[in-house]
């Protein structure tokens, strides 16, 4: 069996896609993780890329995969901390502070993992708060997802745009909008999804070709999201759509009472938000 410090750098190498940033969630210098990383891949016979969760009938992938879910067995029997992955608003809005005996990497304003949906089938991390979008097509079967939020979505221009001091704003005032804008934070899915209602509620059908000089692009934000666009103004719209935040684990693993901490944790940063944060709601039972 491999050493639970060598398999824990290997994966916070794979789930942060940093040696500096899995060493600070690790409280261990970036070169004590990469030879801790580079020892489980020479025991292992595995490239760093064959080790990224990637479903694999290869039979030292496999062997990897049940690596991992010996040591999670070990995480939830209390042995050690779980694995928390969460979107960058969220852990900044309602993690500030981490529940006991969770580890989470503090919140950096960086592209986050493509697929962390494959980290939680790996066992390279417990439970992950995802958004709305990232959620939707889940099979329900083999994954428990537990609604934690729901939040308006505004659309957010420069300070110098004509269009904040219009009300009750429609299609036609939308539509000399230019492209939207995203923050390298927001999952794929999540720009997606923007940018199909952005489309629906007629913003940008008669933009023209943005050029040197011109006024900075839009971009679409809740309240947890705002800090990222100092200078923006929220347009009078109101858009179709919450945002939403969920937290999602695989539905067989043997959690008993290792969940109720988090979700008691979350329960409790939201009711504190709630009355301070505009259409915030707390859809945690």
């Amino acid at each position: 069996m491999l050493a639970s410090e060598d398999l824990f750098s290997l994966d916070a190498l794979v789930w942060l896609q940093s040696g500096h940033r899995a060493g600070v969630l690790a409280g261990a210098h970036q070169t004590t993780m990469s030879r801790r990383s580079r020892e489980c891949l020479q025991r292992l016979g595995l490239t760093l890329e064959q080790c990224d969760g990637s479903e694999s009938q290869e039979p030292l992938q496999t062997l990897l995969l049940m690596e991992r879910q010996l040591h999670q067995q070990h995480r939830l029997r209390g042995g050690a901390p779980l694995r928390l992955h969460a979107n960058y608003w969220a852990r900044c809005a309602l993690l500030e502070t981490l529940p006991a005996d969770w580890i989470a990497p503090e919140p950096e304003r960086v592209k986050p993992h493509s697929d962390p949906l494959r980290l939680l089938a790996a066992g390279i991390v417990d439970a992950a708060l995802l958004s709305g979008p990232e959620v939707r097509d889940l099979d329900r079967q083999r994954w428990s997802v537990i609604a934690i939020t729901s939040l308006p979505l505004q659309i957010l221009v420069p300070a110098g745009h004509p269009l904040p001091a219009e009300w009750a704003l429609g299609a036609a005032d939308l539509a000399g909008l230019g492209p939207l804008t995203f923050s390298p934070v927001v999952p794929a899915a999540v720009q997606q999804a923007m940018l199909h209602l952005y489309g629906h509620l007629g913003a940008g059908r008669s933009a023209s070709r943005s050029s040197p000089g011109t006024m900075p692009p839009p971009c679409m934000a809740t309240a947890f999201t705002r800090h990222l666009w100092p200078g923006y103004r929220a347009l009078d719209l109101s858009v179709p759509l919450l945002a939403s935040d969920h937290l999602v684990v695989l539905r067989d693993l043997p959690w008993g009472a290792r969940l109720e901490p988090l979700l008691t944790h979350l329960r409790q940063q939201l009711q504190t938000l709630e009355p301070r944060v505009s259409g915030l709601r707390c859809t945690l039972t």
